[in-house]
């Protein structure tokens, strides 16, 4: 048999979460969906921040509650049922994500976006909200470098000397936790929270009480 029957895609090659610690992290996360619903991730990417640079990285595959007819997007993220057919489910991933966002200032590109995923899937299982901050990367980004022709995660991640695989959960989070990094650096601030005051965007929140985005402060 060849290598190349042996070798497995990356986008199937999980990596797991790792025990959670006693302080709230700061992590960049990203989920691929498979159908037009929110509700139906298939793959979910971490990548934790310490220390001023990438501390840590997970990719679980999820096996979605939609029927295979309903998935819409395998022609962009590269994952079809086959792919998760014996994945977790999301409340299984879930026990050990849930964690790591409790608490957490969560980092993504375009954030309305994978908080909507999340808050719609666990609502879809019955699942209780964390309570985390959240930071939009692709806001800050618009307020840290002006004049860009675009502010996609592949060009932003440019920008900061990142180049990555687009629309792989994993390698999407890394990228928003590289851009939030290189924001830090190119601004001076000492932390996110000093950096988003600089950048004048607003740090959302999601919690039992509701969700309110990150934006761009008025």
């Amino acid at each position: 048999m060849s290598d190349a029957i042996l070798t497995r895609h990356p986008r199937v090659c999980e990596i797991p979460v790792p025990p959670a610690g006693d302080a709230p992290p700061v992590l960049a996360l990203d989920f691929e969906t498979a159908s037009m619903s929110r509700a139906t991730p298939c793959a979910v990417g971490l990548a934790w921040i310490a220390g001023g640079a990438v501390s840590g990285r997970a990719y679980r595959l999820i096996r979605p509650d939609c029927a295979p007819r309903a998935w819409c997007f395998g022609h962009i993220h590269g994952l079809y049922p086959d792919d998760v057919a014996d994945a977790a489910s999301f409340p299984e991933v879930w026990a050990d994500l849930a964690p790591h966002l409790d608490g957490a200032l969560v980092l993504a590109h375009n954030a309305a976006f994978d908080l909507g995923v999340l808050r719609q899937t666990l609502a879809a299982y019955g699942l209780p909200v964390p309570r985390l901050r959240c930071l939009c990367t692709l806001v800050t980004a618009r307020r840290v470098w002006p004049g860009m022709p675009s502010y996609t995660l592949p060009r932003v991640a440019e920008r900061v000397g990142f180049r990555f695989s687009h629309h792989h959960a994993l390698e999407d989070a890394e990228a928003a936790a590289r851009i939030a990094l290189g924001a830090l650096a190119h601004t001076g601030t000492a932390d996110f929270d000093a950096l988003a005051a600089h950048a004048g965007v607003r740090i959302g929140a999601l919690g039992p009480e509701g969700y309110v985005s990150s934006v761009r402060g008025r």
